[in-house]
């Protein structure tokens, strides 16, 4: 007898599950009729929306939401209310600044979802208007400085962003916070000033109904611009020979931007046998290891800072290129048929010795200046020693106030008023 009970309880739990299975395929995902708010909303009035669904079959799970974050009863003024399996409505009991926006009412049930949207725009809604900043006259490095972009009209929520030269600014930059200190004011404030604060400073200031900007130039006084010592390449360069160039500033105030190019095209340190070493803040060395047909042109050195820039450029022209000397080979006189062979072909060259490009200090030097000159091997062979005298005394690199550095072909000596390299 009990086995015969198992055995029906069986049967029908089966009939059950294939039942619910058969219903469940014939499942209709949900339809949902569009919604719109009315035209005419202004601030204190009430609104509502009601999101019905027109074709589907329950269970529905109703889910509503606001610019794209979820909404629910907690919200304040918003009321959500299931009237039955199929209709949810949406109110909000008095409108204001912060109930503007996209609404959306999504419904869900196992076989599908859909969702409809519209948003809600206020009458009435003023965008914000910006109060001029400006920053001191008298400002100095090593000041505070602070301004204010406070809004004298327009409703909030607002979105307050700050810039400098048209890249946006966080608090978390260098000596720089920006504090909200309420929905109307926001404050920028710069702890210490550096020559890199220089610049255009942007506040802008967003709501639903648009925006508006105010900006201002902060410069402080006594900062220079760039300039930069004049460079120039030898008028005895030959293919396959080395050359170099050194860019110095010699007046002005860090930091320095320095670009070098040639024919007005930027030049990096991708191009074919160039190299480009920032050396220190003031100095930059454009290095040519191979002198060819395609290193002629003009080469340019720029240099910015945030008061202004210099630039200066060479024309390197070679003199006239050399025909190859190839040196003679020959095939075995034992040859015979299946054998393998081979032959060379080599350019001719001996081993040749340094050729350094002369060096010139400049004529208008003053004390208080930096100066710097450069010992560029024009042609010969690898290796080379470098080796500097003053008043034929070697100098060595920890020579007092004058700094020694050697390069693979180029060396130089930075030196302070009244010392020189020969």
């Amino acid at each position: 007898m009990m086995a015969t009970d198992r055995r029906i309880y069986l049967l029908v739990q089966l009939m059950i599950t294939q039942g619910i299975c058969l219903l469940a395929q014939g499942l209709r995902a949900p339809v949902i009729k569009p919604f719109n708010f009315a035209g005419q909303l202004s601030e204190g009035l009430r609104t509502g929306v009601m999101c019905m669904v027109t074709d589907g079959d329950p269970p529905f799970n109703f889910e509503w939401s606001k610019d794209g974050r979820p909404l629910n009863t907690v919200h304040k003024g918003v009321s959500i209310q299931k009237m039955n399996d199929f209709t949810s409505f949406l109110t909000i009991e008095k409108l204001d600044a912060d109930s503007n926006g996209n609404y959306t009412c999504r419904v869900s049930n196992t076989q599908g979802h859909d969702h409809k949207s519209d948003t809600l725009s206020m009458r009435g809604l003023k965008a914000p208007k910006i109060k001029p900043f400006h920053f001191s006259d008298d400002l100095e490095m090593g000041l505070r400085s602070v301004v204010v972009c406070a809004v004298m009209d327009g409703d909030p929520p607002f979105n307050f962003e700050w810039s400098k030269d048209g890249r946006p600014l966080a608090t978390d930059h260098k000596g720089v916070t920006i504090r909200k200190m309420d929905d109307f004011t926001s404050f920028l404030t710069i702890e210490k000033l550096d020559a890199d604060s220089n610049g255009n400073y942007t506040c802008r200031v967003s709501n639903s109904q648009g925006y508006d900007h105010k900006s201002d130039t902060l410069s402080m006084r006594g900062l220079k611009t760039p300039k930069i010592k004049p460079f120039h390449f030898s008028g005895e360069l030959g293919e396959g020979m080395r050359t170099g160039v050194m860019c110095m500033v010699l007046e002005g105030d860090p930091p320095l931007n320095f670009e070098w190019s040639k024919d007005g095209r930027p030049l990096n340190t991708d191009h074919k046998d160039i190299s480009i070493r920032k050396i220190d803040e003031f100095t930059s060395i454009l290095n040519i290891e191979k002198l060819d047909a395609d290193s002629n042109g003009n080469y340019t050195c720029r240099v910015s800072n945030a008061q202004g820039y210099d630039h200066k450029s060479d024309t390197l022209s070679m003199r006239g290129l050399k025909a190859p000397k190839i040196k003679p080979f020959h095939f075995s006189d034992d040859l015979e048929e299946g054998l393998r062979t081979a032959v060379m072909c080599v350019v001719a060259g001996a081993l040749r010795g340094p050729k350094i490009k002369p060096f010139h200090f400049s004529d208008d030097l003053e004390e208080g200046l930096r100066t710097a000159v450069t010992c560029v091997v024009q042609g010969g062979d690898p290796p080379f020693d470098f080796e500097w005298s003053k008043d034929e005394e070697e100098m060595m690199s920890n020579e007092r106030r004058c700094f020694l550095q050697l390069l693979l072909f180029l060396g130089f000596c930075l030196l302070s008023y009244g010392e020189y390299c020969t």
